[in-house]
């Protein structure tokens, strides 16, 4: 007899339960899906394959699938794809994150530490006088400032930096305008 139970087990264990129906459909299994993850990983570097990401758009779709799931997993809600503990653990293993600030795709090269960050802040403070860094100055710059604008006001959100004591003081420190009205109050040059 297979009880609810015993099904619960099959699951945690990663039993597959309709193997054939999913492979007509030519959907592929987790392990492949891991797999494209990691040569994701391997070209960007992390693991937040963005909703648009027109290389794969059904790797982007399987990790949305994949995250909506995980979510209602944890709210004991009934999920579009059932996730053993085993598959979160793997997911986790290689650096995906739950939740994540959609942005589409970018090489490697284009990626900034914090403290690159700073650094450009700094010669920009240096150069204009203030830090309130609008898109007309320099585009990639002020999407960071807004993103640790949003880090800092909704933490443990869909913002996927953290924003730290250290990293507040830093930005103080440079006179960071934590509302970022300065942006709008005039057109500084």
């Amino acid at each position: 007899m297979l009880t609810p139970a015993r099904m619960r087990q099959l699951d945690d264990l990663g039993f597959e339960w309709s193997p054939n129906r999913s492979r007509a459909r030519g959907q592929k299994t987790f392990d492949e899906r891991m797999k494209d993850l990691r040569a994701f990983k391997d070209k960007f570097g992390h693991c937040n394959v963005p909703r648009e990401y027109e290389d794969d758009l059904s790797l982007a779709s399987w990790c949305q699938i994949v995250r909506m799931s995980y979510w209602k997993i944890k709210e004991n809600k009934n999920p579009t794809k059932k996730l053993t503990p085993k598959e979160i653990k793997q997911l986790e293993d290689i650096g995906f994150q739950w939740r994540v600030l959609q942005q589409k795709a970018r090489k490697p090269s284009q990626h900034k530490s914090f403290e690159e960050r700073i650094v450009h802040l700094t010669a920009f403070k240096k150069k204009h006088g203030h830090v309130r860094v609008t898109h007309k100055h320099d585009g990639s710059l002020a999407s960071f400032c807004n993103h640790i604008r949003g880090a800092r006001r909704y933490p443990n959100t869909i913002y996927s930096m953290k924003i730290t004591e250290e990293r507040i003081n830093a930005l103080d420190d440079l006179g960071f305008d934590w509302d970022g009205v300065g942006d709008n109050r005039q057109n500084l040059v």
